[in-house]
């Protein structure tokens, strides 16, 4: 799962630098790294993929280890919906890629605020922050993409979305790898 959240965020940052023609952080969504752009959608787009099967896998290894199904089962909806934001790229199938996108948006802060229980001190401290901030964000986003006008930074409100719960992956993937690990 932490090499998921690192392939997640270096997959979209590689992309950024990859893209040919004008790109913009504030102004473009992140699904556009996957369209109309060889290098930077493949980059993008198998990122999304291998990430998406990572964090399903670990869904499956998580339960097996008697982890709460409110954590699980949104973490492997959470892999879906980024195997499936890889697979539909938003302008060929952009039903298909809004609700991928849709389903990780809304279960990235509900796994991470559900993986608190596990997790003491700091770190447990980290995850709540993360969730809220994302969640913040999230309905933040919501009402820029239903406004009539155009939200210059709509790109940047995007990423406060993505971001925080890329980084509780890392967060909870390196930690959950850890305990695995320590002699019974």
């Amino acid at each position: 799962m932490a090499l998921a959240g690192v392939i997640v965020f270096l997959g979209i940052q590689t992309a950024e630098m990859n893209y040919l023609g004008q790109y913009s952080t504030k102004r473009d969504y992140i699904s556009e790294l996957g369209n109309n752009n060889s290098g930077a959608s493949l980059i993008f787009n198998l990122s999304m993929i291998f990430a998406g099967i990572l964090i399903a896998i670990a869904s499956r290894r998580l339960s097996k280890n008697s982890y709460s199904k409110w954590l699980t089962i949104p973490l492997f909806i959470y892999g879906l919906g980024t195997l499936g934001v890889g697979l539909f790229p938003s302008v060929p199938v952009p039903t298909a890629h809004g609700i991928c996108a849709g389903l990780l948006f809304v279960t990235g802060p509900m796994v991470a605020f559900n993986s608190r229980k596990y997790l003491v001190g700091s770190l447990k401290k980290i995850t709540i922050t993360l969730s809220f901030l994302s969640t913040i964000f999230l309905i933040n986003f919501a009402i820029a993409q239903s406004s009539t006008n155009y939200v210059e930074n709509i790109g940047g409100i995007e990423r406060w979305v993505v971001y925080p719960i890329t980084m509780w992956l890392i967060i909870f993937g390196s930690y959950t790898s850890h305990k695995e690990n320590l002699p019974a």
